[in-house]
């Protein structure tokens, strides 16, 4: 009897261990909604080109309540894909140089698309509409938002500058009154590396209200900026060094709660690059955070649900591995 309850207790651990692992993951799943996942070099999916600088695809998206548009810099096109069944609707052809990153004006149905030439306005026929020529200052766009009904330019000097007032083109478009970057809903931010192991984060919200956070992390940091905000905390990305021998690098997402004053969350970053990403991969669109992934089947985007305390800190199993597109290139 004593050796059957023994064996009755055992089987009981492991049934109770199985099923908390599968509500784990299933939990887990349910934390990152895949939105859409397109497959490189088929018919209906994302060609890809290998150069020397590295593979090139796809090289930014948008996404509103019915499609995901993806900007394509191999083949020069806008491709929009159903969210209800993930199936190819449409492609519009571009004209001008390599595209670099776009936006979407859902009110007048407008896609801005960023260039060497300039930035390029065409409705969603393709219809070519209007450019606008930079000026030196305005060089190296390197991010186009649509925000409250009007486009802004972000550049690699961390300047953002407004494209449309009231959803026309400015004739003179204004110089910042600020560094920060209009991360979202209105929201200017910006993060400066202190030391190591610190960081400012600063906030100025449209009514003028202004937060200025000194942070600390354990780990040694490389890069870091905010993504966007929510009413009581702020989303960053830090790039930090993982280990000096070899040297490696690891990305994660910090929540920093703006009441409390602490890192409320961490989320370590899966390093997959199927391709080289112009824009930055996890951002906000409305209220919602995604991250494109490249893997090396397909492009994933993926919804996360940063505000579900269930929320674990790593991605779904699929995505627990590396990879990254310039060790497979072709040697030229």
């Amino acid at each position: 009897m004593k050796i059957l309850k023994y064996i009755i207790i055992i089987i009981s651990i492991l049934l109770f261990s199985f099923n908390g692992n599968c509500q784990v993951n299933k939990n887990n799943n349910k934390l990152f909604k895949e939105i859409i996942s397109i497959k490189w070099n088929t018919e209906d999916g994302i060609k890809t080109k290998d150069y020397p600088e590295g593979r090139f695809g796809a090289a930014d998206f948008f996404i509103d309540n019915k499609y995901v548009y993806i900007l394509c810099n191999v083949e020069r096109n806008i491709k929009k894909f159903n969210l209800k069944n993930g199936k190819l609707e449409t492609s519009i052809k571009l004209k001008g140089g390599l595209p670099n990153c776009f936006t979407v004006d859902t009110i007048n149905e407008l896609f801005y698309v960023s260039t060497l030439d300039g930035i390029y306005i065409v409705n969603t026929f393709g219809k070519y509409i209007d450019t606008i020529k930079y000026e030196n200052r305005y060089d190296n766009v390197s991010k186009l938002k649509y925000q409250n009904g009007d486009v802004f330019a972000i550049t690699n000097y961390k300047l953002t500058f407004p494209i449309t007032e009231s959803g026309k083109v400015l004739e003179n478009i204004k110089t910042p009154e600020t560094d920060l970057l209009l991360l979202n809903n209105g929201i200017l931010g910006k993060t400066t590396i202190i030391n190591n192991h610190e960081f400012l984060l600063k906030l100025l919200y449209v009514n003028k209200s202004y937060i200025e956070k000194k942070i600390h992390i354990d780990e040694k940091i490389i890069s870091i900026r905010p993504i966007g905000c929510k009413q009581d905390y702020c989303v960053i990305l830090v790039d930090y060094i993982f280990s000096d021998v070899p040297l490696f690098a690891k990305q994660k997402i910090l929540i920093y709660s703006l009441i409390d004053e602490v890192i409320i969350k961490e989320l370590e970053v899966p390093y997959i690059y199927y391709i080289y990403f112009p824009v930055s991969e996890i951002r906000f669109i409305g209220e919602n955070l995604y991250h494109f992934i490249s893997t090396p089947q397909s492009a994933d985007i993926i919804q996360i649900d940063i505000e579900n305390p269930l929320l674990l800190n790593k991605y779904p199993k699929k995505y627990e591995y590396k990879y990254d597109y310039y060790d497979s290139l072709e040697k030229y």
